[in-house]
């Protein structure tokens, strides 16, 4: 995990810390614009994936989401706190979980869009990179597991929708199916393999349902 920008805890500047020359620090007493936190968020993800935890800064992230560094510490104690929120949203930002209507469409979506996420080199540089960091800082190891039962709480809501409509059978643990393929992305990255094709895609729809599919497993009812 980087280190912290200069301006550090109990440190900033007294013009920071009054909000001068911010346009979008709220007055004393007013609540903070939850639309500028999220706008702050969003940056920082986007910077973690394209440049990893050592190249984002929080000059990069005011810059990004149109907010005073100031902004930033008012509600992020460090560079580190800040990383490490926009680290549990960025898989949520690329990868949402959708409501198609049928498990099969579901599971196709989820898996293309995280397939783009993670085929080009920057994307499976950052699956290795959040695996040295989890390994070594017991802060991303916490965050990712947080991240992950969030994900799973997420995709059994997803399945209980297909149970529903009688496409799952009850009981399919959601973890187990997001880690199956997770163990696919992970994998690749890590041994620098290419990720799956679009065939390979469809094969993984079909193997997952095949494990979850309340009837026949043709993705087609």
């Amino acid at each position: 995990m980087s280190k912290r920008e200069p301006a550090t805890v109990g440190a900033v500047p007294e013009a920071a810390a009054s909000g001068a020359g911010d346009p979008t620090a709220a007055p004393r007493g007013r609540p903070r614009d939850p639309e500028v936190a999220e706008r702050v968020r969003r940056a920082a993800a986007e910077l973690l994936f394209e440049v990893g935890f050592e190249g984002t800064t929080v000059d990069e992230v005011a810059k990004r989401a149109g907010v005073a560094k100031a902004t930033l510490y008012r509600r992020w104690a460090s560079k580190d706190e800040l990383v490490l929120e926009a680290f549990a949203s960025l898989i949520d930002y690329r990868v949402p979980l959708p409501d198609t209507g049928h498990i099969a469409t579901d599971l196709r979506t989820v898996y293309t869009s995280a397939v783009t996420m993670f085929s080009t080199e920057q994307g499976a540089a950052w699956i290795r990179t959040v695996a040295m960091e989890a390994a070594r800082n017991p802060k991303v190891a916490a965050l990712l597991v947080t991240g992950m039962d969030a994900r799973i709480s997420m995709a059994q809501t997803l399945l209980d929708r297909a149970g529903a409509r009688g496409q799952v059978r009850p009981g399919v643990n959601a973890k187990l199916v997001m880690e199956l393929f997770n163990g696919v992305t992970v994998n690749r990255a890590l041994a620098h393999q290419p990720m799956p094709g679009p065939a390979e895609i469809d094969q993984l729809v079909q193997l997952t349902l095949r494990g979850i599919a309340a009837g026949p497993p043709d993705g087609d009812d």
